[in-house]
């Protein structure tokens, strides 16, 4: 269970760096460190390229909105997309396209290149985040299926997030731990 990134591997047991960002969430935007997110709660973050990118738009996130109640009833508490976009771009995304997931705005892409998530900034011609499914659980990576490359495959869609989760908290130290 690690994702291939640019520099070094994305282990399981790694902390998330308590960074603080924004997050755009009905047609509001709050800023916080992300310990005041993610500690004491299991969560999903679902990496993707960009707002307004077509596979991100009408394939990504709304299957992971499709996804939520089953994402729930496994346990976790919070889903949010992470892209390299500012807060005003993700707002108008969040507007024109309904998102119902709260969207984590890395505008100067610290979060994804801490954890080494970036696609090739000479391809892409600035930074720009790989489509990742991340499962944390108080601030601790337990999974992580992350693509090559800018494609949406089978890695990182709902249902291999699904098995994954359910495959995670069959451990018996994790499922005994009070969500």
């Amino acid at each position: 269970m690690l994702a291939k990134a640019l520099k070094r591997y994305l282990l399981v047991g790694d902390r998330i760096p308590n960074l603080t960002l924004q997050i755009v969430y009905q047609d509001k935007v709050y800023s916080m460190p992300m310990a005041d997110i993610f500690s004491n709660k299991r969560n999903l973050i679902i990496g993707h390229p960009g707002a307004f990118t077509h596979f991100s738009t009408y394939e990504q996130l709304p299957e992971y909105q499709n996804y939520l109640s089953k994402f729930k009833a496994l346990g976790i508490e919070n889903i949010f997309s992470l892209s390299i976009n500012d807060h005003f771009v993700l707002k108008k995304y969040s507007e024109k396209y309904n998102i119902g997931i709260p969207m984590i705005s890395d505008f100067k892409g610290d979060f994804v290149k801490n954890l080494d998530l970036a696609l090739s900034e000479e391809e892409f011609f600035t930074a720009t985040c790989r489509r990742t499914a991340i499962i944390i659980d108080d601030m601790v990576i337990l999974g992580v299926s992350a693509e090559d490359d800018v494609q949406y495959t089978s890695k990182t869609k709902p249902e291999t997030i699904e098995k994954m989760l359910i495959d995670i908290y069959e451990q018996p130290e994790l499922a005994k731990k009070p969500i």
